[in-house]
């Protein structure tokens, strides 16, 4: 009986040491779980805050995007012999209508606005992306500036 007693006393004791650790284990998972969320919180507020200046201020991503495309045609309509002289100012334009492309595509996404009067007015005015790809791979400039 006194061998019971001690096997039960042990086995007390070694299933307490196993509660323990589980319950340190899971303890600090919940931690780690805590500091997770609250760091994507942090996150996503930094880029909600973010979006919403690109959105709100000097007209947005469409805005600067529309003003890519007029200095492109501007300078199509005005200096073409700008296009021959410097050969990567059409890949930089283009690329730089490309990033605001993107940047407005994940402003939308990440700070949703109710602009949309605003939205499909700008998105009207920018017209479509082929002005680059005509000036890279078109006719001739001398064609373009009639």
């Amino acid at each position: 009986m006194e061998i019971l007693v001690g096997l039960f006393a042990l086995s007390t004791v070694v299933l307490a040491k196993v509660v323990w650790r589980l319950h340190s284990a899971l303890r600090a998972k919940e931690d780690r779980l805590d500091y997770t969320a609250s760091e994507c919180e942090r996150l996503q507020n930094h880029i909600t805050k973010i979006a919403r200046h690109v959105e709100e201020h000097n007209g947005g991503a469409l805005f600067r995007i529309k003003e890519c495309r007029e200095t492109t045609e501007a300078i199509i309509q005005y200096a073409p012999d700008l296009f021959k002289n410097a050969t990567g100012l059409v890949h930089w334009l283009s690329a730089t209508d490309q990033f605001l492309r993107e940047l407005d595509r994940i402003t939308i996404e990440a700070a949703p606005t109710n602009r949309s009067e605003t939205r499909a007015l700008l998105s009207e005015l920018c017209g479509p992306t082929t002005l680059y790809d005509r000036l890279k791979f078109g006719p001739p400039l001398s064609g373009l500036a009639s």
